[in-house]
């Protein structure tokens, strides 16, 4: 989780609008990262998460486009919850880890009969 905090904060340096600040929040396991910048739309905001994804005023910054797909690509691997919002020219974004107690049934072993068995851990 270290990098998606990372990669969301980068970001949000980046592409603030100069001379603004960039708001970090942390509420228990939530975490919301929020930055003025150029207005997204809809389209856009779908798009962010996307490898190589980048704003065309913002293709002078430096970077690839990688943060914030590489940023998703943990938060499913760990199945927590995000969400982006942009009001006005205020992005931001939230994550909040699953904190559900699934059982997870993907361990599997042999048995002495040579059975595929499943166990949970």
């Amino acid at each position: 989780m270290e990098t998606v905090i990372q990669n969301l904060i980068d970001n949000a340096v980046k592409y603030s609008l100069p001379d603004t600040e960039i708001m970090i929040d942390v509420n228990g396991k939530t975490l919301s990262v929020s930055n003025q910048t150029e207005p997204l739309t809809k389209s856009e905001l779908k798009q962010m998460w996307q490898p190589y994804f980048r704003k065309d005023k913002s293709r002078s910054q430096k970077g690839n486009g990688l943060g914030l797909s590489i940023v998703k690509s943990i938060l499913d691997l760990h199945e927590a919850k995000y969400s982006v919002e942009m009001t006005g020219n205020i992005l931001a974004i939230t994550v909040k880890p699953e904190t559900s107690q699934k059982k997870r049934s993907d361990v599997q072993s042999v048995d002495e009969g040579g059975r595929l068995q499943q166990r949970e851990r």
